[in-house]
């Protein structure tokens, strides 16, 4: 927390949220999307082509991140398949007409696989639009798991957004606050969220030193602001708890009076110091760990950061998981649990060694030879048989048994 913030600004704007140079209106995108989903359903059932298809939004549909460019998904398995999967003529005319659908309202596609087709923006500036309104989205699916600590796409967020903080509820806010500072390196005691006692976090040095250091107040306001009772108040409990500090964040802001108080503290080691943090200040704790987690997860020789402490390296870790993958092929991704949390797994792709076959067919084993592959993450589930698996990159992992493992590059 002593590192200088970067200066980042955002703010709300009348039709939408500021992000940089572009205004994100989300019902203009939402309605926008809505439209587009109707022409293509209207003029495929006019044509009989309907049958068997449906929409799907990428992130939610992958559990995944979004991604960039990723508007909408159209699955089909009935007629729309012989459009984009047949050489008949007719099949082009509609291929043609689907297209011109597409390219009226800004839009194109590309297959991802036979059945499955990514619609996409083409407007580099409208891409971003639903970047940030997914981004949004995807932040508050992960809140109902209280899922931010490695997400590093949640603290680009607020890093660039840092009044989004006051759109989260103010349990969601201390839950998210929590997450920055065990970002930060320390070990942290977030409160019952009532009763708590003016406490709502308290933070420790480390895990082998139980001293609080800090306790923080969380303030979730839209435009309430802070005055000075309330800061002297948390000086109060600071006293009380034996703390060296006391941080007051806010959504917010604080009024001259409480500015003031906390500036007239006397420094000196008898007395706590009180640390005023407004969303913008919040934003810059949000870039420096999104800076730390991205270097992470792109190289797999940066060494772990702090939120990766002793007890996400036992349980699953060390464990290899595989993932079969292909529509006419048949290939096989290894990878190795290097962090395990109670929601999520933190993998690390590894290499193969074939042990039989000729190159295009046989089977194979994992060979970890330690190169440094990018890291993801990749979400437990429980399987319909009981037994656990992994989504992540646009995979199922499941933990490798040992056994050889059947590929076919053969087209």
């Amino acid at each position: 927390m002593s590192k200088k913030p970067q200066q980042i600004r955002s703010t709300i704007a009348t039709n939408g949220v500021r992000l940089g140079s572009a205004t994100v209106n989300e019902a203009r995108c939402m309605a926008e999307l809505a439209e587009l989903r109707h022409a293509i359903e209207s003029w495929a059932k006019e044509n009989d082509l309907w049958g068997d298809s449906w929409f799907l939004t990428p992130f939610l549909h992958k559990s995944d991140a979004p991604k960039r460019h990723e508007a909408l998904l159209l699955v089909f398995e009935g007629p729309l398949y012989n459009v984009f999967n047949s050489l008949r003529q007719d099949s082009d005319e509609h291929h043609e007409h689907f297209c011109s659908i597409l390219e009226r309202r800004g839009f194109h596609f590309e297959m991802e696989d036979h059945v499955t087709m990514c619609i996409m923006p083409s407007d580099e500036k409208r891409a971003d639009e639903y970047l940030a309104l997914y981004r949004w989205q995807w932040i508050q699916n992960l809140a109902t798991h209280r899922l931010y600590d490695i997400h590093r796409e949640v603290f680009e967020h607020f890093a660039k957004q840092p009044d989004h903080l006051a759109r989260l509820e103010w349990r969601q806010y201390e839950e998210f606050l929590d997450a920055v500072f065990r970002n930060q390196g320390f070990r942290t005691e977030l409160g019952p969220g009532t009763n708590d006692g003016g406490v709502d976090i308290r933070l420790y040095q480390s895990q082998s030193i139980p001293q609080i250091v800090t306790v923080v107040q969380a303030k979730r306001y839209a435009t309430r602001p802070i005055g000075l009772d309330t800061v002297a108040a948390l000086f109060g409990i600071a006293v009380q708890q034996r703390a060296h500090k006391g941080i007051l964040a806010t959504t917010s802001r604080f009024l001259p009076g409480a500015k003031r108080f906390a500036r007239s503290i006397p420094s000196g080691l008898e007395f706590p110091n009180i640390e005023l943090v407004d969303s913008h200040r919040v934003g810059g704790w949000c870039a420096d760990i999104a800076e730390e987690l991205n270097s992470f997860f792109q190289s797999g020789a940066t060494p772990a950061p702090s939120i990766i402490g002793p007890e996400c390296l036992i349980g699953l870790t060390g464990r290899i998981v595989v993932a079969r993958w292909g529509v006419n092929m048949t290939s096989n991704y290894f990878a190795k649990i290097v962090a395990d949390f109670p929601y999520e797994v933190i993998l690390l792709p590894i290499d193969s060694e074939q042990v039989s076959g000729d190159g295009q067919r046989g089977t194979e084993v994992a060979k970890d030879t330690g190169k440094p592959y990018p890291r993801f993450i990749a979400f437990k589930r429980t399987s319909t048989n009981g037994k656990l698996d992994f989504w992540g990159d646009g995979k199922l992992y499941f933990l490798w048994d040992g056994k050889p493992q059947y590929f076919d590059y053969l087209d």
